[in-house]
């Protein structure tokens, strides 16, 4: 299997059916959908997985891919449509970022999530590196107006209205590649493939005088190259 790169679209799980299981209790069994994005196959992979809420147990995962494959998780992308990294999911759609590795044309594509396309948001980046803008991976608000895109390719960090396209707010952060928000509207950073690596934060608008280097090149208690990457906030912030 190529490596994954795999982003869980928390926003955009399924729920398909909380049952009582057999037993003493009543536990909560619930089946929803896992994405991932499969960077070597430049496709969009489905699993299906089984949770018990009541004990916290993960119970099993397995490929739910186009038309409810169970032999195959491909569920979009490939040859014609390739997709990158970038995946989020809101309430009800798929925000993926497409395109072909290693070129400047890079969109952002909209899908439900039983894979119907919605539509592409019309971000202009020619402003940015001529267009070529690397896009790493993205989050999107909670009430999925906003996306934050970290473009590695040139050294920025934006915010860009999804009902439109229009990039509403940016940070400077060479090589960014990796974001995550807080539940207070705190963006974090990381920009792994640069020599002077670092974890940040911003503010929701992402203005240049709110960023805070919370821990850079050789923080305490990190042995060798310091490479952040993959972030994720917990729920108390």
């Amino acid at each position: 299997m190529d490596a994954w790169a795999i982003r869980l679209a928390a926003c955009a799980v399924a729920v398909a059916a909380c049952v009582p299981a057999a037993g003493a209790r009543a536990d909560t069994i619930e089946t929803g959908y896992l994405f991932a994005s499969d960077y070597g196959r430049s496709e969009l992979d489905r699993f299906q997985y089984t949770y018990n809420r009541t004990s916290h147990q993960m119970l099993g995962i397995t490929p739910y891919g186009a038309g409810g494959s169970t032999s195959s998780a491909y569920f979009l992308g490939g040859g014609q449509f390739p997709i990158k990294e970038g995946l989020q999911g809101t309430g009800n759609d798929l925000i993926i970022v497409g395109g072909t590795h290693g070129s400047s044309v890079t969109t952002f594509s909209r899908y439900t999530l039983e894979g119907a396309f919605l539509g592409q948001v019309p971000v202009d980046f020619s402003g940015y590196n001529n267009g070529n803008v690397g896009i790493g991976n993205v989050v999107a608000t909670p009430d999925g107006r906003y996306i934050y895109a970290p473009l590695e390719g040139a050294g920025y960090v934006v915010k860009i209205d999804l009902s439109n396209g229009a990039i509403v707010g940016r940070a400077q952060l060479a090589n960014a590649h990796d974001v995550a928000l807080a539940a207070d509207g705190t963006v974090y950073a990381a920009n792994y493939n640069n020599a002077a690596a670092k974890l940040v934060a911003l503010n929701a608008n992402l203005d240049a005088g709110s960023m805070v280097v919370l821990t850079s090149a050789n923080p305490s208690g990190v042995a060798g190259s310091f490479r952040p990457s993959g972030i994720s906030v917990a729920s108390d912030g």
